[in-house]
């Protein structure tokens, strides 16, 4: 049998020590890479990484993350928000700078934030920003899932991680008990009817699986008539929606309450589909458009106000 000399063991050793205090130094590093790497993927400034110091000025172009600011009570940090940033009524005493597409650059220039908050892609203000050095924080908020993470990654940036935490964990629960109220209901077929031309039928777009809106229709104890789509977002034929016959129709207006004007023309343009079983039954609803269609804490609510249209029988208020 082989047997190791003694000094030749005692080299062994060290070399094993050696190795195993690179192997450690090694795994920190890959810990703290991820750690950092995950934050540097959501914030820009001028293309390089950001600041780990708290922003002391920031213009919010996304209504939700407006919401989502407010919510976790960092609202006095924001200059400016967009001229879409209507909720809540507070927002309504912040500067506004336009929108995503036609941003004031010259009131942005004036403001020179340290932070601007955007959901998505705009050439014109990711430019301006990279031109001045101001860094840019962009919120994919596609789903469920992104919308809780944005929440948390908002927080971070903004140094309220713990409100953020507290934040989606009201959103989850309240999700989930609207899902217990539902578990034992019956799936009802809904067809979300967005960017119709009023006065006809003509123009609709719906929503395709994987989307917080179609996910919102599950948890409300509905099913999405088009969850097969390959798109988030799809046109409609007439034809097709004729052919699925879903139980109920919800179309997103603003705002709310409407009229009993809006709501005559809303059902007098369906009335031209008369062989649609959601028409048949009176099943055709409208809902608050700036509550359903945004991104952000009050998705529980909007589920909530769906599922009293899908499953008025579990629901007293």
């Amino acid at each position: 049998m082989w047997q190791v000399c003694p000094s030749l063991r005692g080299i062994e050793d060290r070399v094993l020590s050696m190795r195993s205090v690179i192997i450690a130094i090694v795994g920190i590093g890959l810990l703290l890479f991820l750690k950092l790497g995950g934050s540097e993927q959501l914030a820009e400034r001028g293309g390089s990484a950001s600041s780990i110091s708290v922003p002391r000025t920031v213009v919010c172009v996304n209504p939700a993350a407006t919401e989502m600011i407010y919510a976790m009570g960092r609202e006095d940090l924001l200059v400016a928000v967009s001229d879409y940033c209507d909720y809540p009524a507070q927002a309504a005493s912040k500067e506004k700078i336009g929108g995503v597409i036609n941003p004031n650059l010259e009131k942005l220039a004036a403001l020179s934030p340290d932070l601007i908050i955007l959901q998505g892609k705009s050439e014109v203000l990711a430019k301006f920003c990279q031109l001045r050095g101001i860094e840019v924080l962009r919120l994919d908020l596609r789903n469920l899932k992104e919308i809780l993470y944005g929440i948390q990654a908002l927080g971070s940036r903004l140094g309220c991680s713990a409100a953020a935490e507290k934040l989606c964990g009201q959103v989850t629960a309240d999700l989930d008990e609207l899902r217990r109220v539902l578990a034992a209901s019956e799936k009802k077929s809904v067809f979300l009817s967005l960017y119709r031309t009023p006065g006809s039928l003509s123009g609709m777009t719906t929503v395709g699986p994987g989307t917080f809106l179609s996910e919102v229709i599950e948890v409300a104890g509905g099913s999405n008539v088009f969850g097969d789509l390959r798109q988030d977002y799809s046109p409609v034929s007439k034809e097709s929606l004729l052919k699925r016959q879903p139980d109920i129709i919800i179309e997103p207006c603003s705002p709310l309450p409407a009229s009993a004007e809006t709501l005559a023309k809303t059902l007098q343009d369906w009335s031209k589909l008369p062989s649609l079983r959601a028409v048949q039954r009176g099943q055709v609803f409208v809902i608050d458009a700036d509550l359903l269609l945004r991104p952000g804490p009050r998705l529980a609510r909007a589920a909530r106000d769906l599922a009293k249209l899908i499953h008025p029988e579990l629901f007293d208020d």
